[in-house]
């Protein structure tokens, strides 16, 4: 019987002792059903003194009902009557009760109806609708929240990696700008954050809402040739250096060689026309790594007249 009102209710604690019945009662003017059980654990220290317990150092005293919060149950509201055990450590001669994973210290809500609580707000569902859904007040539905959102901002007294890189992607049609932004901890390429816009302003304002000393531990910052970010970067990081993606600077030559090429090209458009078509079909050679061109291979290629190679 144990086992199985375990597995009703979910509650995955091993220390829970379920008594084997279930009441009806009457709660806040509401039908609601009851269960009962036992938290008894076997603390191996005091948490007070941090005494290891030896022999009768930590002994049994009394115990602490609370009533939690469940889950709905049927459509009825749901509560677990636990009675906590209490212990007394004679080292130090403090009190202190069992705790229990299904539920935070000092909280008469478990930790499940709060997931449940987060799971609706990811919904367009009212404060009230979520509140009675979960049984509990419109209170603590927004506090459950807010205490989530503070865990997922991050806070001004958080630290920043030393070594970071900034790089951008397509956002969502949601998103703030057309490109969103991340940056990413260089040393294990870990994503610290990701903001809905990219754009100077608003990566002004969500950096600056770090205290200049933990700004001023960043060493290094690697980015693309995009000056927004390097503006950004002399403003709000004042001791770190900027270093630009190898990847960027290869594909900018590039795109300067290839530009070089089209303009040598178009001046043979009418002069010379098979040289121009050389020009033209032989752009990949133009951008080859020296050691990648071949000098000594010789083979025949269109519009040469002659044998010859990609080495020149």
């Amino acid at each position: 019987m144990n086992k199985f009102i375990n597995t009703t209710l979910q509650l995955k604690d091993e220390n829970i002792i379920f008594e084997d019945k279930v009441e009806e009662m009457i709660v806040k003017n509401i039908k609601s059903l009851i269960y009962f059980g036992k938290l008894d654990v076997n603390p191996q220290y005091c948490p007070a003194c941090g005494c290891v317990k030896r022999g009768n150092s930590i002994v049994k005293n009394g115990s602490k009902k609370s009533r939690i919060t469940l889950t709905k149950i049927s459509g009825l509201p749901a509560y677990f009557e636990l009675s906590k055990q209490r212990y007394h450590c004679r080292e130090c001669d403090s009190y202190f009760t069992a705790k229990s994973e299904i539920v935070g210290d000092n909280c008469f809500i478990s930790k499940r109806v709060k997931r449940m609580v987060l799971d609706f707000a990811t919904n367009a569902l009212t404060l009230k609708h979520i509140a009675e859904t979960c049984n509990v007040s419109d209170l603590t539905v927004q506090r459950v929240i807010n205490g989530a959102g503070k865990d997922l901002k991050p806070s001004i007294f958080d630290a920043l990696p030393e070594h970071i890189a900034f790089d951008e992607f397509k956002g969502v049609k949601h998103a703030e700008g057309n490109m969103s932004f991340m940056f990413i901890d260089n040393t294990n390429s870990r994503i610290v954050d990701v903001l809905g816009d990219r754009r100077k302003f608003k990566l002004r304002d969500y950096f600056f809402a770090y205290p200049l000393k933990t700004r001023q531990k960043v060493q290094t910052v690697t980015m693309d040739m995009y000056m927004p970010y390097m503006e950004v970067v002399r403003e709000v990081f004042p001791n770190a250096k900027i270093i630009i993606d190898r990847f960027h600077l290869v594909q900018a030559l590039n795109r300067e060689l290839n530009k070089l090429r089209i303009e040598v090209m178009n001046a043979f458009r009418v002069s010379d026309h098979r040289l121009y078509n050389k020009y033209k079909r032989y752009w990949r050679i133009f951008l080859m790594p020296r050691e990648n061109l071949n000098s000594w291979d010789y083979q025949p290629f269109k519009l040469f007249d002659w044998l010859t190679n990609t080495g020149g």
